[in-house]
C-alpha cells in the first residue's frame, strides 16, 4: 500500500473513523501522516477562506512532494 495522507478536523464525523485508519497503518508499518484541525467541519479542505484549510494544503503537497 503506498503511503497515505489522512487530515480531518475535530467537528468532523468521521474522525472516529480517520484515526482508525492512522492506527491500522501504523500497526502494518505503512508510511503515513494524520492531521487533525482543531473545529475543523468534514469537508474543510475545500473552504479557501480558512487558514486551516490553507495549512492542511501546505501540508498536503509538501507530503506528496516527499512521496512521489
Amino acid at each position: 500500500m503506498p503511503p497515505s495522507f489522512i487530515v480531518c478536523g475535530t467537528a468532523d464525523d468521521l474522525l472516529p473513523e480517520s484515526c482508525a485508519l492512522a492506527e491500522a497503518l501504523e500497526r502494518t508499518a505503512i508510511p503515513h501522516e494524520l492531521h487533525v484541525f482543531n473545529e475543523m467541519p468534514h469537508g474543510f479542505l475545500q473552504m479557501s477562506s480558512l487558514s486551516d484549510c490553507r495549512e492542511a494544503q501546505r501540508r498536503m503537497f509538501a507530503f506528496l512532494r516527499r512521496v512521489l
